[in-house]
């Protein structure tokens, strides 16, 4: 028996309406769940049911709410679509302790019980996943400690005796690439503008989008690049050097790829999202190509 074992058990009361339902119906095993003392379990079950009931209605809603703030502009159309979905969110992610903030937290739990039902069609429009995906990868860019030192690093003065040739490219954890089906731009501008999009045009081919945290701010910033370009930060992974890369690149574009790729690469470096490495080096975290989800 302890405090917070008496506290879960009062929390999933609140958030899980089976539960619930078992534990006021007598239920053994719902009631032997957790560690309670005969006292401890006299005393929720004499709780007054409307007052649960209520609180639990409130609390739900709320951690909706909480969480979608970081969705602002994919909420106003997933709560037009979808109705009440709080109770069956609830119950899919109890409000269990972590040591993050709170708000990253249902953030984290709001994306991953909505944007799979999103890609699938099963709530609103499947271009609404696209949105809530680039408000998401926003959140994490600008909440996330190790993109925030990447960032860091990368804006730091480059080591100019290094061969630029023989350097290893690296785009670090603050740089995020990914692909999306329909022009997301084009769909922010027009929800900020007040106009309500009920169908909307698959891209001839998937646009490819590069989201990075820049250095020395809390801002994170995009921009659409070619497909060229996409395939160079890709292959910006740490593990091969310049000259690998731009040979890579011309088995897939051709020997005239070369020029524009180490201007690409220049401005990249430049603008802080890449570094040269003096060595060969596997990064811990997934290259930004590898991270899309």
């Amino acid at each position: 028996m302890s405090l917070l074992e008496y506290q879960r058990a009062l929390g999933f009361i609140l958030t899980d309406r089976k539960f619930r339902a078992a534990f006021f119906a007598g239920d053994e095993q719902a009631g032997s769940r957790f560690d309670l003392t005969e006292r401890e379990r006299e005393s929720l079950l004499a709780m007054r049911r409307d007052r649960v009931m209520l609180h639990s209605h409130l609390l739900a809603h709320g951690r909706l709410e909480l969480g979608f703030m970081a969705f602002p502009l994919t909420a106003e159309i997933v709560h037009r679509s979808t109705g009440d979905e709080a109770e069956d969110f609830c119950e899919a992610f109890p409000p269990l302790p972590e040591a993050r903030g709170t708000l990253l937290v249902e953030a984290d739990r709001v994306y991953a019980y909505f944007h799979p039902r999103l890609e699938a069609g099963e709530i609103a429009h499947p271009w609404v996943a696209d949105l809530m995906r680039f408000e998401y990868t926003q959140v994490q860019l600008g909440a996330d400690l190790d993109a925030w030192h990447s960032s860091v690093v990368a804006g730091e003065p480059g080591d100019d005796t290094l061969d630029p040739r023989s350097g290893y490219p690296y785009c670090g954890q603050h740089v995020r690439l990914l692909e999306f089906t329909y022009p997301v731009y084009d769909v922010m501008t027009r929800l900020e503008d007040g106009e309500r999009i009920d169908t909307l045009d698959r891209l001839p081919e998937p646009a490819q989008v590069l989201m990075f945290k820049t250095p020395g701010s809390p801002w994170v910033r995009s921009y659409r690049v070619n497909r060229a370009t996409a395939d160079l930060v890709r292959a910006c992974d740490g593990t091969r050097t310049v000259t690998d890369v731009l040979t890579e690149l011309r088995h897939t574009y051709g020997s005239g790829v070369e020029r524009g790729a180490l201007a690409a690469l220049d401005k990249l470096r430049a603008e802080g999202l890449a570094i040269l490495l003096p060595q060969h080096r596997q990064p811990q975290a997934p290259a930004a190509g590898q991270s899309q989800s």
